[in-house]
């Protein structure tokens, strides 16, 4: 699938239509990742036109773990942030 495939203009809307409609605000990035994976496994070679890529599959799952629970860190960091200026605002 590319972006100037026919399946992708099927493809673009079915998501959108999940992240904006359905899927809950939490679980958002967590589509958007999952909605990445099957558009670049889409656009991957066909065959086995690229078999030492394969090996590479774990550490790209990896990364993309970690990068979504950095992701996590650093919004609850802010928030928790943004919460303790609130406080001194207010006084307490």
């Amino acid at each position: 699938m590319s972006f100037q495939s026919f399946s992708y203009f099927a493809f673009l809307p079915v998501v959108a239509f999940l992240y904006l409609k359905v899927c809950p605000a939490r679980f958002q990035s967590g589509l958007l990742l999952a909605a990445s994976a099957v558009f670049y496994w889409a656009t991957r070679p066909a065959g086995d036109a690229w078999p030492g890529a394969w090996p590479l599959v774990p550490l790209a799952v990896l990364a993309a773990v970690f990068s979504q629970l950095g992701d996590t860190l650093i919004t609850l960091a802010a928030q928790k942030a943004l919460l303790d200026l609130r406080r001194e605002d207010c006084g307490d």
